[in-house]
């Protein structure tokens, strides 16, 4: 099990995802393995590992391991953010061409009433 230590959890979640990537991409086979993993960006770091029964009173153990998100990547250094404003305003350019049909009805639309 891996738990990921942070005060919000939507980065617990991202990092869940993440670790699914770095176990396909790296190829991962063991759970040591796992310590190897960082975040998209470097920002998570293995701070250790400990054993606890799986269910109360089982016999049963499992590995826990625990990972804290730590410094963050510099921003505009390829995270969504950055990429943010391109999006907008590859958008935008793609609203206007599909507001051209509208403009045009309103304007015959207004020529008309003014017939």
């Amino acid at each position: 099990t891996c738990e990921f230590k942070t005060n919000a959890s939507v980065y617990a979640k991202q990092a869940r995802g993440g670790i699914c990537r770095f176990c396909v991409t790296e190829q991962v086979e063991t759970i040591d393995g796992l310590r190897g993993f960082t975040g998209d960006e470097g920002e998570w770091k293995f701070t250790g590992e400990r054993e606890e029964p799986l269910s109360k009173g089982s016999q049963r153990i499992q590995r826990i391991l625990s990972f804290e998100r730590g410094a963050t990547a510099p921003k505009n250094k390829g995270n969504k953010k950055a990429k943010a404003p391109e999006a907008a305003g590859a958008g935008a350019g793609a609203q206007q061409e599909e507001d051209e049909p509208a403009k045009k009805r309103a304007r015959t639309g207004s020529q008309k009433s003014k017939k």
